[in-house]
């Protein structure tokens, strides 16, 4: 992990909040939420930079691509790496997230 910019290491830490597994639409709201600043190229390359590491894994094409922690270990490390007043705010806005992208689909899931 300490070869790793200060920055994929950030959001590999907010995409432990979600668990072992993300897409990049989450991460991306999750990121853009937290900096504003950050665009998707940037979440891209911070992802690219965890795939080549090691860190992740990229399953999927297409709009459907879904980004998996390697090892579960990976995922309570950084988890535990973060203070309880940053996880807490980060599971608030994990929270926020998850129903702003998943709201109305499962109507959409029930009709296919």
């Amino acid at each position: 992990m300490n070869r790793l910019s200060a920055a994929c290491q950030r959001l590999l830490g907010n995409a432990a909040v979600l668990g072992g597994s993300f897409t990049f639409h989450v991460i991306q709201h999750m990121e853009t939420g937290v900096h504003a600043s950050t665009s998707e190229d940037t979440i891209l390359d911070l992802l690219e930079e965890a795939i080549q590491a090691g860190v992740l894994t990229e399953e999927g094409t297409g709009t459907r691509i879904n980004y998996q922690f390697w090892h579960p270990l990976l995922v309570s490390h950084l988890y535990e790496q973060l203070s309880a007043a940053r996880r807490a705010r980060l599971h608030r806005r994990a929270a926020e997230v998850l129903q702003r992208v998943y709201q109305g689909r499962e109507e959409e899931e029930g009709a296919a």
